[in-house]
């Protein structure tokens, strides 16, 4: 068990409103196994009885006499289970001891051919607390069953995930809604939920009542409610909705939608004040108990993969959809290793002293160490000395350029000891996207790029950095570049 699992990014996939069921249970005796998906958090009423006993807001089977155990088998959501959590409040004397989790995927409800694996190995319970376990299978489920040893009572099954979306199965020109759950949208983060969760915003169907929707206390400082959404799958938004059903006092008086291209950064990048979103709408005014749609085909802001609705000051809303065309391929994330002479040597040389052979010279008042990189400068021009003053980039970062030079290398001696990043590719013949490695360095490297590497610009991460530079003249008789296609790789972390 692990209290400490960051659930961020993914849903509860035994929800209702996606599609989630309870179908049978060995037993349901004491309390309904229905009970066990219930969206509220079950409650304990003080001498509340059935004519069969207790009344238990879970599901909770009578105590067995005979061998063998409990269990429950319930439709999902159908996607991939990060984590489960087995709920035993109110249960103090009549938990089960131990559980274990089966999984299944089947277009049709489990029958006795089913053929079930174990996602969580039978485990012990804690009464009256949560449960939380961490999953390792990386399967894809429409199904599970929870099973108790030997009997007793759970309140409530949690499973939370990521949903699987087949997008094979959509057309790069089929407008759908990708901030939907069912297509893999995720609310990541909120200011204030105090009345209703923001992850009722992606749900099916408009809401039901105003509960099933996001709403915020009534904000009395200064500022606006927000919260940030994850897209199912970057792409280019068409038009928006802000439904404001059944919100009629409590309605925001303005929305507004912003939008970023930043897959894989992390909610404390986009929850930043700084973070630079651009906007969809503006201000939008909001009416009491209605839908609004916007027309978004004509933005200029090309693709996106989060969006942050904003409510002024604060509010209610039921719905938001964004309609757009999904990208087919999720963008490639880079991530950078360690630079090293060995690592990066099918790329050029690494510049550094440390490890490497030197003579004393001047009489014993310094080392000089020789033959650090492969100079390789002249072939139609002559030899170059300059200095570029790189200015930090900032996350996330998109790689929509690549270069070489064919005639030449390229040295690259940073002044100062600011690490930066070196992008760079195989460098025979047409760039292949998919043959990227990115380096980090130490801040005491320098780079050598040999004679045709496909490379990025240098990008320093921290500070503004200069670079001694020594290559070829007239660089741009000597340079080949290639533009990168949307989705674009990525760069959200410097670690």
């Amino acid at each position: 068990m692990n209290t400490n699992i960051n659930l961020t990014g993914m849903v509860n996939l035994a929800e209702r409103s996606l599609g989630a069921e309870v179908i049978s249970a060995t037993d349901d005796f004491f309390a309904e196994k229905e009970n066990l998906i219930n969206l509220e958090d079950p409650v304990f009423i003080e001498g509340k009885f059935t004519e069969r006993g207790k009344w238990m807001d879970g599901w909770e089977s009578r105590r067995r006499r005979i061998p063998g155990h409990d269990s429950c088998v319930l439709r999902i959501c159908r996607g991939v289970i990060r984590a489960i959590n087995i709920e035993t409040t109110h249960f103090t004397g009549n938990f089960p001891e131990n559980a274990m989790v089966e999984a299944c995927d089947s277009d049709s409800d489990p029958d006795e051919k089913t053929e079930w694996t174990e996602v969580l190995p039978v485990s012990s319970l804690t009464g009256d607390s949560t449960n939380l376990f961490e999953i390792a299978s990386d399967g894809i489920w429409s199904h599970v069953r929870l099973n108790i040893y030997p009997d007793g009572g759970v309140a409530r099954l949690r499973v939370y995930g990521n949903v699987h979306k087949n997008w094979a199965e959509v057309s790069k020109d089929q407008v759908i809604d990708l901030a939907a759950t069912v297509n893999g949208g995720v609310a990541l983060a909120c200011s204030d939920m105090h009345f209703g969760r923001m992850e009722n915003l992606l749900n099916p169907g408009r809401a039901v009542n105003m509960g099933d929707g996001w709403e915020t206390a009534r904000r009395r400082g200064p500022g606006h409610d927000w919260a940030v959404i994850q897209l199912g799958r970057p792409g280019h938004v068409q038009s928006l909705e802000l439904d404001t059903l059944h919100f009629k006092g409590n309605y925001p008086a303005t929305c507004a939608v912003r939008a970023t291209y930043a897959p894989g950064a992390t909610v404390s990048v986009l929850a930043d004040l700084k973070y630079e979103w651009q906007t969809l709408i503006d201000h939008a005014s909001m009416k009491a108990d209605s839908n609004h749609i916007f027309d978004c085909s004509n933005n200029t802001i090309g693709l996106i993969s989060h969006v942050m609705l904003e409510m002024h000051p604060d509010g209610g809303v039921g719905r938001l959809r964004v309609h757009g065309t999904a990208i087919i391929n999720n963008p490639t994330q880079l991530k950078p290793r360690t630079l090293s002479a060995e690592s990066f040597k099918p790329y050029g040389d690494v510049v550094e002293l440390e490890g490497r052979p030197s003579r004393r010279i001047n009489m014993g008042h310094a080392d000089r160490f020789e033959s650090l990189a492969e100079l390789d400068l002249t072939e139609g021009g002559e030899p170059a000395l300059s200095v570029f003053k790189a200015r930090p980039i900032s996350l996330p970062f998109h790689v929509t350029c690549m270069e070489r030079h064919p005639c030449s290398s390229q040295l690259f001696i940073p002044k100062g000891n600011g690490r930066f990043l070196v992008l760079v590719a195989e460098g025979e013949g047409e760039f292949n996207p998919t043959k990227m490695e990115l380096f980090i360095s130490n801040g005491k490297q320098g780079i050598n790029y040999h004679r045709g590497v496909w490379h990025h610009f240098l990008m320093a991460i921290e500070q503004e950095q200069e670079f001694i530079v020594i290559d070829r003249s007239n660089p741009d008789e000597n340079t080949d570049e290639v533009e990168l296609d949307a989705p674009y790789p990525i760069i959200t972390s410097f670690e």
